[in-house]
């Protein structure tokens, strides 16, 4: 009820077109209808703080990503205040 279904990857819309016309026995996710965003830059992923991102400095004092950069794997319920459910 008053509810939407949206997936979000960090890859791109090439790499979902090609899902979405994999059959699922072969590791895609054909027959998905919910939209999909692409969020490449990470700004979706960022902005709920599910990015794997840590940060060091080397001996210049200039920012090092230690982490693995990647996105936590899970199901995000989000209202529409912005408030995360998970």
């Amino acid at each position: 009820r008053n509810t939407k279904v949206i997936g979000a990857s960090c890859d791109t819309n090439e790499v979902h077109f090609a899902w979405l016309n994999t059959p699922k026995d072969n590791g895609g996710i054909e027959g998905v209808t919910y939209p999909i965003l692409a969020d490449t830059h990470r700004q979706l992923a960022n902005a709920l703080g599910i990015v794997d991102q840590d940060f060091d400095y080397d001996e210049e004092g200039n920012e090092i990503l230690s982490g693995s950069n990647v996105t936590y794997r899970a199901t995000y319920l989000i209202d529409e205040t912005g408030k995360i459910f998970h």
